[in-house]
């Protein structure tokens, strides 16, 4: 797995263009660099790469990115590129089509054909790459129009953008198989908000609970989240998400209580100079005899007692 966070601060001018074409070819996909200036020129970057799979969270001043698309040579080894427009605008050109990328849009691009994408002013973007194949068995209709322009709407907007940032942070302690799992669940994803599948219309109950649980995890730390604040955030009704959680035969106390205990077991083993009280308020517990009560309740000993013993417990 290789790994790059690096920013053109500590650089000459002069060495700029050329070391942000070696980075974007290296990481993401193999490019030419143009219309950037000499003399100003600043960008950054954070990325990983494994295998087929990469993404990069980057930032950077105009410029335009070129490719001319696989060779015969190259068998096809490029996937497609997932682009998530976060700050500025892109000016994309692949093949027939020409598209504008504003903040919030995702374009999906068939990084084997030629394509040019130009950035008029400073940008921020989180580009992936990923097997041609694993997007085309979710999205047949790339083998014709080999792109796809979105706007991804809550909650599957919110869950898209975890799993790229996570990706393309280089300091996250992800491993390749769970970087390999991580991509097919960022396919997945895209595949709902190409068939404008929303919360309240999806067809797969299995994703309407998946986005409920998603988010009750993500914020499963703040002590005052609510059911109404979860059904705020997916722009549904809290009796629908009382309804999705009964399908699952649970609730949100239920739900909210397990993420808190886990995350609170987790951090007593990774912070063994921090107090258990501590551990409790930063996973979202106001009540330490309460948290102790409930600790115990679920993994039979206290906290201090499951610190004792490395978390080996059933």
């Amino acid at each position: 797995m290789e790994v790059v966070s690096m920013s053109t601060q500590a650089m000459a001018p002069q060495q700029r263009g050329d070391w942000w074409r070696s980075s974007v070819s290296k990481m993401i996909h193999k490019v030419d660099i143009g219309k950037l200036s000499a003399r100003d020129f600043s960008a950054c970057i954070s990325a990983r790469r494994d295998g087929q799979i990469s993404c990069a969270d980057f930032l950077s001043g105009p410029h335009e990115v070129s490719c001319p698309g696989d060779s015969f040579s190259d068998a096809g080894r490029s996937g497609y590129l997932v682009s998530w427009q976060l700050e500025g605008d892109a000016y994309l050109s692949h093949g027939d089509s020409r598209s504008v990328l504003s903040p919030g849009s995702l374009a999906i691009v068939d990084g084997r054909r030629s394509m040019r994408v130009r950035f008029p002013g400073p940008v921020h973007r989180i580009v992936a790459s990923l097997p041609a194949r694993a997007i085309e068995e979710r999205l047949p209709t790339l083998l014709r129009s080999h792109s796809l322009l979105l706007r991804p709407a809550e909650p599957v907007a919110s869950m898209l953008i975890s799993y790229l940032k996570e990706l393309s942070n280089q300091e996250s302690a992800v491993t390749s198989d769970e970087m390999a799992l991580m991509a097919d669940n960022v396919c997945n994803l895209l595949k709902i908000a190409a068939t404008r599948a929303g919360i309240a219309t999806a067809e797969s109950r299995e994703i309407r609970q998946q986005a409920i649980a998603h988010y009750i995890r993500q914020q499963a730390t703040d002590p005052e989240l609510s059911l109404q604040r979860v059904a705020e955030h997916l722009h549904i009704s809290p009796r629908l998400v009382q309804k999705i959680l009964h399908e699952m035969d649970t609730n949100f106390s239920t739900v909210l209580m397990a993420a808190r205990l886990q995350m609170a077991a987790e951090k007593l083993m990774q912070l063994s100079d921090t107090t258990v009280a501590e551990i409790a308020y930063r996973s979202g517990f106001n009540d330490i005899p309460h948290f102790n009560h409930l600790f115990k309740r679920r993994f039979g000993l206290t906290p201090s007692q499951y610190r004792a013993t490395s978390g080996k417990v059933s």
